[in-house]
């Protein structure tokens, strides 16, 4: 362990030593190769780049002898210090530290004599040590191009991005699996000896602070620490993608932009800011890189049509009383879903490792059928959209061997459609009529919470949501809505 401001900290009292010399350059060109200005091919290149944000380090200050957070687990809440091991040399056993602990630490400052209690869980920054700590950058390049034929604009765009030292972390002090039979286990006793103490189970979530690897190396000295997260940035990440679109201009009354993207995201796991557990495998640090999860990074498929139509002025009386000016509004929206990673839901591993419904230990696939043959569902209103027989639990003291987002989730289709009609009455005045649609089809898009993607979930599986923005929205993108239909009346003079 290592903290800002020690003698072999280089960085002094900065979580980050200051670099004058990087160097990010930028290069970009655009070319009209047939002069007339109807069409360019634009290419650029360059690198950005970056630094923790404000507050990634803030965990540090959180463990001793700043925070002096103290866990205790299966206490007796009549006396939740009954069981209290004590802060050696400073609190004796089955004594309440707090008040004490609150007289020699302050926020963001502490007495030279404040104690590390046992047990204290940490953020680590060893690669701090020395000045190689490397900066997160990304190399960014594109290629475009543009050709308008007619009254139409058609563009055609690749970009790309790689993301290099990317900000992670994982488990300084993880729990040694040692089976599920008895055995001794040396521990530290009340009286400060460290004595033999027997386990019926040699590996439990109760028993985890006696099998870390630093209390097995050394109980003295190995009891003061709980969960280490040890910050890395060694992580990687990358995204391609091609974008097209025609972009139509108003003529003979109807104008339009359609687009469609095509996209890759795949990463390491991303952590802007470590606690305590740490979020990737000790023995793995890459174990659980996959398809990006954060927002729409890796939306495969996204296609969107605008478009507004006007029909023309006819000659007709009665045609042009009934059909003329009128105008029609249709937005579609047609996605193909984000991936889900598929979680173990407890610490099967029982490593200490990160194990909780939305994050850390995935679970197994057993079979490639990973989709519901049927959506019916007891849950009513709810669907099965995951076949659970298609995954399992890992085996005690084994991790599951899914990597994070490979599964895709549910899609969206979304249609809105604005119908309206404007009347004049006299020279000076006009009515408006106008109706709205949101998702006119009323099409169900459903959405597979983050705790129902838990193997251990009683609701594995379920899509019991909408992606309505209400309740279960998809981070990033447009949601979609549960039809509404409304009218209006706009009477302008």
């Amino acid at each position: 362990m290592i903290f800002p401001g020690d003698p072999h900290y280089v960085c002094g009292k900065s979580f980050s030593c200051d670099k004058w010399v990087d160097f990010f350059p930028r290069v970009g060109l655009a070319f009209d190769p047939t002069g007339d200005g109807k069409m360019t091919i634009r290419a650029s290149y360059g690198m950005s780049g970056d630094r923790p944000h404000m507050f990634y380090p803030n965990q540090m200050s959180f463990g001793p002898p700043f925070g002096n957070t103290i866990q205790q687990s299966n206490v007796n809440l009549s006396n939740p210090w009954a069981t209290f091991p004590g802060v050696p040399g400073f609190s004796a056993p089955g004594q309440n530290p707090m008040p004490a602990l609150a007289a020699v630490v302050g926020i963001g400052n502490s007495a030279k004599n404040a104690p590390f209690p046992t047990f204290g869980f940490y953020v680590n920054n060893a690669e701090h040590l020395d000045r190689h700590f490397k900066q997160m950058y990304v190399n960014l390049w594109n290629l475009s191009i543009q050709r308008q034929v007619g009254t139409w604009l058609l563009t055609a765009n690749y970009l790309g991005n790689s993301t290099i030292h990317m900000n992670s972390s994982t488990t300084g002090n993880p729990a040694e699996f040692l089976g599920l039979g008895p055995c001794s286990l040396d521990v530290v006793q009340a009286n400060g000896a460290v004595a033999p103490q027997s386990f019926p189970v040699c590996s439990t979530t109760t028993n985890q602070n006696v099998r870390r690897k630093l209390y097995r190396q050394d109980p003295l000295k190995g009891q003061y620490f709980t969960n280490i997260a040890q910050v890395l940035n060694g992580g990687t990440a990358s995204y391609q993608g091609m974008y097209v679109s025609a972009n139509k201009a108003l003529t003979h009354g109807i104008s339009m932009l359609a687009n469609y993207t095509w996209s890759h995201c795949i990463s390491d796991v991303y952590d802007q800011q470590p606690s305590g557990n740490g979020l990737t495998r000790p023995d793995n640090r890459r174990a659980y890189r996959g398809n990006c999860t954060v927002g729409v990074a890796d939306a495969r498929h996204f296609f969107t049509l605008n478009m507004v139509a006007t029909t023309p002025k006819f000659a007709n009386n009665t045609l042009r009383l009934l059909a003329s000016n009128w105008q029609l509004a249709p937005i579609l929206q047609l996605k193909s879903g984000n991936f889900m990673t598929i979680y173990a839901g407890t610490d099967q591993a029982l490593t200490t490792v990160t194990a909780t419904s939305t994050s850390g230990q995935t679970a197994n696939q057993v079979s490639p059928a990973v989709f519901a043959s049927s959506r019916a569902a007891s849950c009513a209103p709810c669907v099965t959209y995951l076949n659970k027989a298609a995954f399992s639990a890992p085996v005690p003291g084994t991790y599951g061997n899914l990597a994070y987002g490979t599964v895709q989730g549910p899609g969206l289709i979304q249609l809105n459609m604005a119908l309206s009609r404007t009347f004049p009455v006299g020279e000076k005045r006009t009515i408006q009529l106008r109706a709205e649609a949101f998702n006119l089809p009323n099409h169900l898009n459903p959405d597979i919470r983050p705790t129902n993607r838990s193997f251990n979930s009683a609701l594995f599986g379920i899509a019991d949501t909408d992606q309505s923005g209400i309740l279960g929205q998809i981070s990033g993108t447009t949601s979609g809505d549960y039809r509404v239909i409304q009218l209006a009346l706009k009477f302008v003079f």
